[in-house]
């Protein structure tokens, strides 16, 4: 068989990408080589599904060099020159796509070829269209090239020395600026792991110092909505407390135009996150405040085909509408945004999903027709789909597929230790362990015990699943 990697980039192009790949494959600049325009043109015959029994590299070379011997260093030749034409043609469709970007190379190019008087025409018009796009690093990352190059121009025309001096102080403000926001930034991504995921033996280094000159320049950042808004993101990580939920949320909605949507994105799942974490604590109220950033996520058209709606996203929105009881809305979210996911994601994301949804408005047959459709596309797939069938068969007093299902949960955990972290076999084995302890005293109640593992389960609010497993506890108390 051929490269796996060359097909697997070339699955994931879109019809017009691999009909624009076509043409630029086709075209002299880029490919002299006629070989290997025959062999896209036979791989773009099996597209979508390119069947394995059509890729064999004997079966491929003849279509190539019909009647001739088979050498097998020549198609892998032109499969790795294949290969390297899609890296570039990638690389060019996203270059077309940043105009901003487009214009620095042009603006660089300029100046290496002397062009001053174009290069002053293309600056005025690059000055004249800033701040029209979201910001985000890249934005400030740009302007430092673009006042750069205007340096380098100035300098070569022995420019004006007021303007030099400006060009100057631009360079370090917004060099200055791009640091701390992609410092802010990547902190709340570290202090985001160690609160959910990980023990990280780094902590981002210099963070009071970098906090204290946002403090003490307060008056010169506080417009700086990019930066401001990774600054606070970074402060709720740090202190997840509702002070810095609430000048976070506040600022967003303010700035929300200015973002762009996947930074805007993972603000808003931050602010979910915390609401989730409030609401695991019993204060219910918080899943009623993360439902309405979902809301305003759906009404501002946030994922888009730039932006695809993460699986685990997709979930949480399920979750946490259904928590609401707000069934016909989730309804509705899991129908409009099933193909805003990442394709390989989106059957068994939908049907998971739907099996929660089944399972909360209580019609348990349907919940368990989905979850069969469920493929484990990863071990999250796998963990939800058998915590869902594990609560469904307690609700519906079937026993003897509880124990099953618990039993063959816990091998899954014991046998997969190189796919499931410890963190998460901890948290597994402590889930299955209360519902089988649960299942257990609900077939001989026992008020004593019954009221031991609502202490247990109340006391840990690690435990997956717990507001259902005490829910359950206190119906066996009454």
């Amino acid at each position: 068989m051929i490269s796996k990697n060359l097909i697997f980039i070339l699955k994931k192009f879109t019809k017009d990408e691999l009909s624009r790949f076509t043409h630029f494959v086709d075209s002299p600049y880029f490919n002299k080589q006629n070989h290997v325009k025959v062999l896209l043109d036979y791989l773009s015959s099996l597209y979508p599904e390119f069947p394995d029994n059509d890729l064999a590299k004997e079966k491929i070379f003849a279509k190539i060099y019909p009647g001739e011997k088979f050498v097998e260093s020549r198609i892998r030749n032109f499969c790795s020159d294949l290969k390297l034409l899609a890296e570039k043609f990638m690389m060019i469709e996203l270059l077309q796509k940043d105009d901003n970007g487009t214009d620095l190379y042009k603006l660089a190019s300029f100046n290496a070829k002397r062009h001053y008087g174009l290069f002053q025409k293309k600056y005025e018009e690059v000055i004249n269209k800033k701040g029209k796009e979201p910001a985000d690093e890249w934005a400030i990352n740009n302007n430092i090239k673009l006042y750069d190059l205007r340096f380098a121009y100035l300098n070569a025309n022995s420019g004006d020395a007021k303007e030099t001096e400006e060009i100057l102080k631009k360079i370090n403000d917004e060099s200055l600026k791009f640091y701390l926001s992609f410092f802010f930034k990547n902190s709340s991504r570290i202090l985001n792991k160690q609160r959910t995921f990980f023990n990280y033996g780094y902590s981002p280094k210099n963070f009071e110092t970098a906090c204290g000159i946002i403090e003490n320049n307060f008056d010169d950042f506080k417009n700086e909505s990019y930066l401001m808004l990774n600054y606070y993101s970074a402060m709720l990580y740090k202190n997840y407390d509702e002070k810095s939920f609430i000048t976070l949320y506040k600022f967003i909605l303010k700035n929300f135009k200015k973002i762009n949507s996947g930074d805007a994105t993972d603000i808003l799942i931050a602010l979910i996150n915390y609401c989730r974490t409030q609401a695991l604590k019993g204060n219910s109220e918080y899943e009623f405040k993360a439902l309405e950033i979902y809301k305003l996520m759906e009404s501002n058209n946030i994922w888009n085909k730039d932006n695809l709606l993460r699986p685990s996203v997709y979930r949480g929105a399920t979750s946490v509408g259904c928590n609401c009881g707000e069934f016909e809305w989730t309804k509705d979210f899991l129908n409009k945004f099933k193909d805003m996911q990442p394709e390989e994601h989106r059957e068994s994301n939908y049907n998971l999903c739907f099996g929660r949804l089944y399972f909360d408005s209580k019609n348990y047959n349907k919940a368990i027709e989905s979850l069969a459709k469920v493929k484990n596309e990863d071990s999250s797939y796998k963990y939800e789909t058998d915590a869902l069938l594990m609560k469904i068969y307690y609700e519906i007093d079937e026993t003897e597929a509880l124990f099953s299902k618990i039993d063959s949960f816990r091998h899954w955990i014991n046998n997969n230790e190189t796919i499931i972290s410890d963190r998460y076999r901890k948290i597994f084995k402590q889930m299955v362990g209360c519902i089988d302890k649960l299942a257990k005293l609900k077939l001989k109640p026992d008020s004593f015990n019954l009221d031991k593992l609502k202490k247990k389960i109340i006391a840990d609010e690690s435990i997956v699943n717990r507001l259902w497993m005490i829910e359950k506890i206190n119906e066996l108390l009454r």
